[in-house]
């Protein structure tokens, strides 16, 4: 009985090792089919398109909605940005609502990660994910995903009224941004019509239409929060059952 329960053990760890050191690699393809590899590595193909290689079979990006390698699980985005587009984003949260951050494939698209660029490049800036915006979401049980705009977000939770509550505010936010620009941008151009007269000077009233102009985009922390939240909220319910 102790010799069973030590065979047995060593198959698990052996098992266990395995899957820590070869993670299983996925392409999830348009026609539904997922395949399964050892290997995948995003290439460019003698023709001069992208594809994916997973193990020895070859897939043309278009073809490919999602995949995983050993940094983590991918979306296309040619679905919403046009099939002339070669973008993808970095899934950064997993849940009722799936968050995802645009990513650079130049880093993510080889077996180890790629932080180093050519001399006098730093490939790390801008589209190494930092994990705190997202871009992009997909919703449970959807095979697409969709851009991270009000619009958007305001259809998909419009179940969740904690969710609502929190894009009312990104909306207040927006608002607000707007009317701190038309209000700078009139200062300004009230004083250049004023000055029509003679030569444009810039002066402190001009610089206080800047100022109230440029107030605006200290909004935008407090918009990308609230879109967080709202996140935050939906993921909050029973877990969906996911594809």
């Amino acid at each position: 009985m102790k010799i069973s329960f030590s065979f047995l053990f060593l198959v698990c760890v052996t098992v266990v090792s395995a899957q820590l050191t070869n993670p299983q690699h996925k392409v999830f393809l348009a026609s539904g089919d997922v395949k399964i590899g050892e290997r995948l590595t995003y290439e460019t193909a003698p023709t001069g398109r992208q594809e994916f290689v997973l193990d020895n079979d070859r897939y043309d990006s278009e073809d490919v909605h999602f995949f995983q390698n050993n940094h983590g699980y991918f979306a296309n985005l040619n679905r919403v940005l046009g099939n002339n587009k070669e973008r993808y984003a970095l899934r950064i949260r997993k849940g009722n609502l799936s968050l995802y951050e645009e990513i650079e494939m130049e880093v993510y698209g080889g077996e180890e990660l790629k932080t180093e660029g050519e001399p006098g490049t730093d490939i790390q800036d801008p589209m190494l994910a930092s994990g705190k915006m997202f871009e992009y979401y997909q919703m449970a049980g959807n095979d697409y995903v969709r851009k991270a705009t009000y619009a958007n977000l305001n259809v998909d939770l419009a179940g969740n009224t904690e969710s609502l509550k929190h894009l009312g505010s990104f909306k207040k936010f927006r608002i607000l941004q707007w009317a701190l620009l038309g209000i700078g941008s009139g200062i300004i151009a009230m004083d250049v019509l004023r000055q029509s007269g003679g030569g444009v000077q810039f002066n402190p009233v001009m610089a206080f239409g800047f100022v109230v102009g440029g107030g605006s985009y200290l909004l935008e922390t407090p918009k990308r929060d609230a879109l967080w939240l709202a996140a935050d909220a939906y993921n909050q319910e029973e877990p969906m059952v996911e594809k």
